[in-house]
Parts: structure tokens; C-alpha cells; sequence
């Protein structure tokens, strides 16, 4: 989410000008059922470590018409228009959320991604980050999206997962706690890469792995994992962000093909399989495959195709070829045997990827060890 302003398989059948290095839905728009999502209501907050997903247990969204006209009726009346209410309530968001424009003071920017720029702000006296949508011909659908991730970030919330403070409406934003450290991505590029492996970064490892188990467990994949989507606080502790993409898997071996969504992401940081095949839809898999380069990332201080991402759009085909052909990071010779590894794991084939249970045991007695 905070993005420092920029800084022998046959070719699949891509047209390299309708991407950019953000892959997104709003290609595929015209294939969602207009329902959308499911609604959810609010989980417990607490990690959970029970087998069961706590959305199997989240009823679905059952206003009465007059309990829905009462409430529509007091939010719209806190704003410009119906328009964000009904999204709202659509994601059984809840109304003490939305807050006024005017209540914000915006500071200086902290990033810039393709639809929205992200400030440092202040509201009620606190430091905050303020996400802001850029105007644009399709506002309707950048609006979902912001709404969607506003759902998802109030509602799947651990202390490894970004917490959400309030919704605006025109300008749209998303107010979401400050992170002081930055992003992942930023704090790599700022610092010179480390002969072997830290505490420091064993512990991001670990923040990361536990914020990816906490969203599989309870039946999420992110979709868009990547160094710039993870967020340091002060005392360099991950959380996980950007919910935009994110989508809802019923079951971890429920069918990958959807007719809900197609593949979506950051091309650099995708798993083969959803280049390979467009029609194909994120699995927990495919989080996997992206968590190994986020592994990779902590030891080398670089982003995935850094050759190719810092050139422009017109290489994308020759990323995506270089993926499904099997490229992959090479793995410095001082990073410990368990750890490459783990990297290694996450890139295997969908069937034999990484467990992250098994990630979680083998990063905590590296971090025991004190050997690296």
C-alpha cells in the first residue's frame, strides 16, 4: 500500500498493452456476477487457532426492509449520497466508521500506487495514513475495490494485519493506522543487504508468515503479496495490507477455477500458474508461491525482475515468459540451509508448495539457534 512513487514455453497470449504491472480485475469485470462478494460480519478478533474458519459461522447479510431502510436512512444522512451507504451496508461495514472530509488534515505523501496516493494525516489528534483515490473515468469500480478493502481490512483484523479507522466520501479514502517503519519495500531499498540473515529479519519473516496463516485459516487469499503491501511499524514489526485483491477460497482444496474473479496481482511477484493460464483464479497456493519471494526479498534487499520492473509496461511479456519458464531468484551463498529452503519450498510445483505451519516451526528454531 505504500508505494514509494516509481521509483521453452510458447509466450502466453497477453497483450502487454492492456497490463501494467498492477494485473487488474477491472479486465475482467464484465465476467463477476453482479451480486458480488459475500457480506461478512464482524469476526473474533483474536488469532484464531481453532480448525474452523470463523466465516463458516458468519451468517449472511439479513437486513429486514424496514431494519435496512432505518439504517440507510441514518448513514445517508451523514453523507453526500447513497452511493456509499448502500456499499456500506452491502459489506455490513459499520456506520461509526464513516467520518467527514473536513475532519481530516492531510500531511505530506507517504506513496503513490496506479489508483490511489497515500498521506500521512492526522484525525482526532492521531497520526494516521490516509489512502486516497485518484480522480478517474471509472470511479464506480475504484470505489468497490476501496469499499472491499475497507471490509476486509476492518474485519480480518490480528495484530498481523493492518487496522482500519474510518471511511471518507468525496474525496473517497481509506484512514488506516500509520505504520512508522514504511513499507517493506522502502526500508530494503534504503539499507544495504546483510551478509546471511538477522534477528530483525527472522522476526519480519515471522510476522509475515503469521499474518498469511491468520487470512488462509479463515478462508482468505490476499492475492497481491509483494514487499510494498507489508507495512513496518516503529520497532520494524510486519503487518500485512492492501486488501483490495483480496478473495474468499471455501475450502483449501476447493477447485482453483472460478467464474468469480480471474487472476489478479502484481505480474513480478505471480505464481507461473496464473500467468500460464489467465482463466485461472488465486488459491492459498499461489499466496504461497508470492511469500517465497518476499523470503527471498529479505535476504537480497531486491524485488522480483528488478532488470525488468524498473524499464517499463512494454516488458511485461518478457517477464511473464521468463516466469513460466522457471526463473527464480538466485539464493545468496551465506543465507542459512533452512531458510533457502523455505524459499525454495514456496516455488515448488501448486501440489508440493510450502506449509506454513512447517514455516512457522522452522523459523522459530532458526531464531533459537542464533546461527546464522
Amino acid at each position: 500500500m505504500f508505494r514509494k512513487p516509481n521509483s521453452n514455453e510458447p509466450t502466453p497470449q497477453i497483450n502487454p498493452s492492456k497490463l501494467d504491472p498492477i494485473l487488474s480485475p477491472e479486465h475482467l469485470k464484465s465476467r463477476r456476477s453482479s451480486s458480488g462478494s459475500t457480506p461478512l460480519r464482524s469476526p473474533d478478533m483474536s488469532y484464531s487457532t481453532s480448525s474452523h474458519s470463523f466465516l463458516d459461522k458468519i451468517p449472511q447479510l439479513s437486513l429486514s426492509s424496514s431494519s435496512r431502510s432505518d439504517s440507510t436512512t441514518s448513514l445517508t444522512n451523514s453523507c453526500s449520497s447513497s452511493s456509499l451507504a448502500e456499499k456500506m451496508l452491502k459489506w455490513d461495514l459499520a456506520e461509526n466508521l464513516y467520518r467527514y472530509p473536513h475532519e481530516l488534515n492531510f500531511e505530506t505523501v507517504l506513496g503513490e500506487g496506479t489508483c490511489s496516493t497515500v498521506y500521512l494525516g492526522v484525525l482526532d489528534e492521531q497520526k494516521v495514513a490516509i489512502k486516497k483515490l485518484k480522480p478517474g473515468t471509472n470511479r464506480e469500480f475504484d470505489t468497490d475495490l476501496l469499499i472491499k478493502e475497507a471490509a476486509y481490512t476492518a474485519k480480518l483484523q490480528s495484530r498481523h494485519t493492518l487496522r482500519l479507522i474510518a471511511i471518507t466520501e468525496n474525496p473517497d479514502c481509506l484512514v488506516i493506522e500509520h505504520m512508522e517503519g514504511g513499507s517493506l519495500e522502502y526500508f530494503l531499498k534504503a539499507n544495504v543487504a546483510p551478509t546471511g540473515l538477522t534477528l530483525t529479519f527472522i522476526t519480519i519473516a515471522l510476522d509475515m508468515i503469521k499474518g498469511l496463516h491468520y487470512l488462509h485459516r479463515n478462508g482468505m487469499i490476499h492475492c497481491d503479496l509483494k514487499s510494498s503491501n507489508v507495512l513496518l511499524d516503529g520497532k520494524l514489526r510486519a503487518k500485512l495490507a492492501d486488501f483490495g485483491f483480496m478473495q474468499r477460497k471455501k475450502s483449501a482444496t476447493s477447485p482453483i477455477t472460478s467464474d468469480e474473479e480471474g487472476a489478479c496481482g502484481t505480474t513480478a511477484w505471480m505464481a507461473p500458474e496464473l500467468l500460464r493460464n489467465t482463466d485461472l483464479t488465486p488459491d492459498f497456493r499461489t499466496d504461497i508461491f508470492s511469500l517465497g519471494w518476499l523470503l527471498w526479498s529479505l535476504i537480497t534487499h531486491k524485488t522480483p525482475f528488478q532488470d525488468l520492473t524498473s524499464k517499463g509496461l512494454e516488458l511485461i511479456s518478457e517477464m511473464i515468459t521468463r516466469i513460466i519458464a522457471g526463473e527464480r531468484g538466485k539464493i545468496p551463498q551465506a543465507t542459512p540451509l533452512a531458510y533457502a529452503k523455505l524459499i525454495l519450498d514456496c516455488w515448488k510445483e501448486p501440489h508440493h508448495r510450502l506449509n506454513l505451519d512447517t514455516a512457522l516451526i522452522e523459523l522459530k528454531k532458526l531464531k533459537q539457534a542464533k546461527k546464522w
